[in-house]
C-alpha cells in the first residue's frame, strides 16, 4: 500500500489537474478566463509531479524539466495578469 504522503501528493495533483482541465474547457467554450489561473495551476501541479517522479525514477534531468516548465508557467501567469 502506498504511504499517506504519496496518496496526498496524488490527490493534490489530481485536484490541480482538474482545475486546469475545467478552466481550459471554460475558456474554450465561453472565451472567458481568469488571468493567470491556468499557468499558475500548471506551475503548482509541477511540485507534486516532481516529488512523485523522484520517488519512482532516478533520472534527475526529468525533474529539471519539470522545474523549467514550472518557471515558464509562472512567467506566463505573471504576463497574463500584467496584461489584463
Amino acid at each position: 500500500m502506498k504511504n499517506k504522503k504519496d496518496i496526498l501528493l496524488s490527490a493534490v495533483l489530481l485536484l490541480l489537474a482538474a482545475v486546469v482541465i475545467v478552466s481550459t474547457l471554460v475558456y474554450l467554450l465561453t472565451d472567458k478566463m481568469i488571468p493567470g489561473l491556468q499557468p499558475f495551476a500548471q506551475a503548482a501541479m509541477m511540485l507534486p509531479m516532481i516529488l512523485l517522479w523522484k520517488r519512482t525514477q532516478k533520472n534527475q534531468w526529468i525533474s529539471i524539466l519539470f522545474v523549467i516548465a514550472a518557471v515558464l508557467n509562472v512567467i506566463a501567469g505573471t504576463t497574463q495578469i500584467v496584461s489584463a
